[in-house]
Formats: structure tokens, sequence, C-alpha cells
């Protein structure tokens, strides 16, 4: 970049001659302080003639005066380098970059130099400004027409002319980052400086103010407080927006888990913003260890309140422990009903219950009723007989070792029995029929089914 220096009616001849590849020219003597004294980064163009003919000609940039010597860049503006004679004329001409390269009043009131369009995605911006720049000037402040609504801390790559200058987070008073909804909406006008002192894009017209004011949405979504886990079972890390770079006492952070704990001595990363504060462990009540399940597993919202006595953080809604329950106790309970009552043979009636167990090997009950269509005399477990007219309920037990789902099936039809007449049915009722019995062309009353599972204290 050169800043473009001028003076009036300057103009004199070449002392001596010069060839094509020179990076220096001497002036007749005396006239070098007609011209201006570039300092770093500025210059001027100087234009030679030739004194025979008028015709040739090539502008050159003036980096550097020293009395009557001066420093030059050859070629400029599309000229060509060539050798000149002691008399040729040299002169400040007008040329037509020295020109363009004035900002006009049109330019300036549109904002030529100082406005972009933002592009890439609402937290991770990229602009363009036209400049012959190839780094940010100190406190640079410009225009950006918003593409995307952000929904956090943002960060700008602006190009400069041609030149990319690289990621630098978007932050605004303070250097704090933005949160959700500082850039409001796609079109939104933002005025942006560069600092240096914070190597950060500041935004000056954040939507949500500059100060830590907690906005309506943000409190709704409790945007300050809540984060989603990483980590594992027994190490939690999560972040949340803060300006803040340690934990203190009484602070408060809400945690959606991704595992149950397996331990009784978890703990937790906490980074607020960009800074980790470090991993704690995690206890409850007047600091005691977890049970195992006291976080019970995916999606359990944990809230947490840190302890600056125990140095801990402390879980406040621990989830119920099985061995603080008294025996008996129904620990959940699911129920379903079928809504089509029986079908017409061949299909078979299934109606499917699942449920996953808090506890490995608690008891489940798992109570079957139907509405019998058959008759016969036997029962044997997972399945029984009965009737026709009677009410069929199937009652038993069953202690899976997982806390994975498990499903349950009633399976409801008909198969030949060459023990009884045609026109005895069969209804069987259970998790465990064969596929493999084929039902008999049998019509079915139409009524409902239905299956209910209680997990059950040991």
């Amino acid at each position: 970049m050169t800043i473009y220096l001028f003076a009036n009616n300057a103009q004199t001849t070449l002392a001596n001659s010069l060839t094509s590849s020179a990076t220096t020219a001497t002036l007749a003597p005396g006239t070098g302080s007609l011209f201006p004294n570039p300092s770093t980064g500025q210059g001027f163009k100087l234009t030679f003639v030739d004194a025979a003919t008028q015709l040739l000609n090539e502008i050159v940039l003036v980096t550097n005066r020293t009395g009557d010597v001066v420093t030059i860049l050859r070629g400029q503006e599309g000229t060509t380098p060539q050798s000149w004679l002691a008399g040729d004329l040299a002169g400040m001409l007008y040329t037509a970059g020295t020109q363009n390269n004035n900002i006009q009043i049109d330019q300036f009131q549109i904002g030529t130099y100082a406005f972009g369009i933002a592009g890439g995605t609402g937290n991770a911006l990229t602009a363009t400004i036209p400049s012959n720049l190839a780094y940010i000037p100190t406190n640079f402040t410009f225009t950006l027409q918003a593409s995307n609504a952000n929904t956090g801390a943002c960060t700008l790559n602006l190009t400069m002319g041609t030149t990319t200058t690289g990621v630098y987070p978007l932050t605004k008073a303070n250097n704090q980052p933005l949160v959700l909804g500082d850039i409001p909406n796609a079109g939104y006008p933002m005025l942006v400086s560069w600092s240096p002192v914070y190597s950060a894009y500041v935004l000056q017209n954040p939507a949500t103010g500059q100060g830590a004011v907690v906005t309506p949405t943000q409190l709704q979504q409790q945007y300050w407080l809540y984060g989603i886990a990483t980590g594992g079972a027994n190490t939690i890390a999560t972040t949340i927006p803060s300006p803040l770079t340690a934990v203190s006492d009484g602070m408060r952070v809400n945690v959606r888990t991704l595992y149950a704990n397996t331990t009784a001595t978890p703990n937790l990363t906490l980074t607020l913003g960009s800074t980790s504060t470090g991993t704690i462990g995690i206890v409850k009540g007047n600091n005691q260890p977890l049970s195992v399940g006291d976080i019970p597993g995916s999606g359990y919202v944990a809230e947490f309140v840190y302890s600056s006595q125990f140095s801990k953080w402390i879980l406040l809604n621990a989830y119920i422990n099985q061995v603080t329950l008294p025996a008996g106790t129904v620990i959940q309970t699911q129920f379903v009903t079928s809504t089509t009552g029986y079908t017409i043979s061949p299909s078979a009636n299934i109606l499917s219950l699942s449920i996953t167990p808090q506890y490995a090997n608690s008891k489940l009950l798992i109570t079957m009723v139907c509405a019998a269509v058959s008759s016969g005399e036997g029962q044997n477990g997972a399945y029984l007989t009965s009737y026709r007219g009677s009410c069929l309920t199937n009652i038993y037990m069953d202690s899976p070792a997982t806390t994975s789902a498990v499903t349950y099936n009633m399976v409801i039809g008909s198969i030949s029995d060459n023990d009884y007449p045609i026109d005895y049915y069969t209804v069987y009722v259970g998790s465990n029929i064969p596929n493999s019995w084929n039902e008999t062309n049998v019509q079915y009353p139409t009524a409902n089914y239905s299956i209910l599972i209680q997990e059950i204290k040991q």
C-alpha cells in the first residue's frame, strides 16, 4: 500500500542516462526539491518522456528522494521499462492509476471501501473489502451486511482486496463473546472495528446490547446455565457461554448427560466461554460420594452447584437410588392396550410392550389380560388356555439382568388341536409363543386386550 504525495508544476530533466533495469535516477542539479520527499509507505508517480520525439514514456513510482537522487520502481501502470538519456524529461504528470486511487464523493457515500456482505455461516463469517492493503489497519472500521443470525460466539475471516487476513474472534464490548441474537437476522447492518489489542473484531452494535443483559429468550432457554455433556460416563465435560474464567461458590450449571455414572467418584470439567476451569469431583448431599446410577443415563438433566467449602460440584438431583427404597416399592409402570380388537385368522394378534429397567435384576411383574375366546384346561407359565366367555389373565414375574430395554409380547391366536372338537379354540398369552404354530381358520370375537408391566424393588 502506498500513500501518494503530490506537488504543483514539478518538472525537470534527467542529469544522467539510465538503463532499463536501473532503480535510481539523478535529476538535474538543484531540482530535486521541486518534488515531494516520501517516507515509508509513501510515494509519488514520475513520468519519463524522451526529449527527442516526446513519443516515448514510462511511469515509475518514486519511493524515496535524497536531494536530487530518487529511488524508483519501474514500469508502472502498464508501461515498459526502457533506457533513458541525460536531458530526457521527468515530471509529475496526471496518471490514470493515481486518479483512480482517489475516492470520489459517491464512492465515499455508498461505502465502497468500507462495506461488505457477509458469507460463511451464522457463527463463522467471511467477508471481502475492496482494498490495496495486505493487512488490517489498526481500528479499521467497516460495515457488514449479515447473511444469517448468530446462535453463539462468532469468528470473522476478512479478505482485504486479495489478501486473506485470517480467522479472528468477533466480539463485543470489553472483548466479550457474542451471544445468541447479537446478529438477529439476515440483512442486519453490522458495524465492526478491528482491535489489535484484543486481536479480535468488535461488533459495535450487537442487538442484545453491549452490557451483560440477559434477554427474555436467553432466560427462557437457560442460555447461560445449560450445557450438553461430552466425555465419558464418569468424566463429564461441558461448555457454557461466559465471560468468567473460574468457578465460584454457589455457581450453578445444568448438564444434559450422555451416560449413567458407574463409579462413586465421577467428575465434571466445565469450560466457561473458552476457559477450562479444570476437572472437579462430583458429590451429593453433605459431601457424600455418589451411588452408581445417581446420574441414570442419556438425556438426564443433572443439576450441579459448586461448593468452595468442599471444592466439589454437588449433584442436587441425584436419581432416587434403589437401595433407599423399601422392598415392594413400584419403581415404574408401563401399560399398553390394543385398539383394534381381535382379527380373523390366519393372522395372529400380537401386542408388544417395552420397558427399560432402572436396575439390573429387579423384578418385573407382567400382567396380560384379554377376553377369552378359547377352551382348554392347562396352564403353563408363559401361556394359558381358558373356556370361551371367560376373562383370561396371565401374571408372571421376570428378572432381566440388564438396564437395556426388554420387550414382552402378548400373542393371541388359535392352532389345530386334535384333542378337541373343531369348534373349540385356544388363546395363547405370553412372551415365548413359537412362530411355527399355524392357526386354523377361526372367527374371533372383537375385544381389546392389554399388558401392564411394573418394576418392583426387591
